[in-house]
Parts: structure tokens; sequence; C-alpha cells
């Protein structure tokens, strides 16, 4: 049987992360690099705002799939191997 994270495991170990999803570097504790984070829409950028408790896991993952969608943003072949 295969060990999973959960959304709430994935999101902050990626927010600890010296990568964004796309590859390219960032600060720890902060969801992504600067590029990824001006292409969010400003409702998805304050929802990255919210602690852990009140759904950033959730918050997170709606931004990578909003990237990845209407961004055009293309994850890092590592963060694709995490997903």
């Amino acid at each position: 049987m295969a060990l999973t994270e959960s959304l709430n495991q994935i999101a902050v170990r990626e927010l600890a992360d010296p990568f964004c999803f796309c590859g390219a570097s960032k600060e720890p504790n902060k969801s992504f690099c600067r590029r990824c984070f001006f292409l969010l829409p400003a409702k998805l950028q304050r929802g990255l705002y919210k602690m852990l408790s009140e759904g950033y896991a959730q918050n997170y993952d709606s931004c990578k799939d909003w990237l990845r969608i209407e961004g055009g943003v293309r994850p890092s072949p590592v963060q694709t191997k995490r997903i």
C-alpha cells in the first residue's frame, strides 16, 4: 500500500520549500514565487493569507489549479512527481 500525504501535509511541506511549484526559487514560508503570486487574481492572493486552520491548504491547491489552467504555468518536474 502506497503512503499518501494529506492536502494539509502537502501545503505545509511546499510552504517551507525554497522552490515554487513552477520550479523558480521562492522565499521559504511564501506560497509562490513573485511571478506566480502576481499572476493570481486578487481574490486568490488574499486566500493565501489564511491560517492553515482556516482552509489555507484548499486555497493553496485552488491557486495551483488556477495557475496551471488559467495562468499557463507548468509545474516543475520535481513538483509533478509530488502531486
